[in-house]
């Protein structure tokens, strides 16, 4: 199973789609790591949208000709 499919089934089986469908009943304890994991790809994306995509200094340099072709 790729990395990326395993955090995403992980992610699934922790917002509780294991009582929908038996593939994600996840064994929690057996792989203590796993939670961890995801919980540092979540903190990683939310330091990525909020810290490193400043919308407001990004949207500041778009000068007002573009703002209006876009209008």
């Amino acid at each position: 199973m790729s990395l990326v499919f395993s955090k995403i089934s992980e992610s699934c089986a922790a917002d509780g789609a294991g009582e929908i469908n038996e593939f994600f009943k996840f064994d929690w304890v057996s792989g203590g790591w796993n939670p961890m994991d995801a919980l540092g790809a979540g903190f990683g994306g939310y330091l990525a949208v909020i810290i490193l995509f400043r919308v407001d200094e990004i949207l500041d340099d778009v000068s007002q000709a573009t703002v209006n072709s876009l209008e």
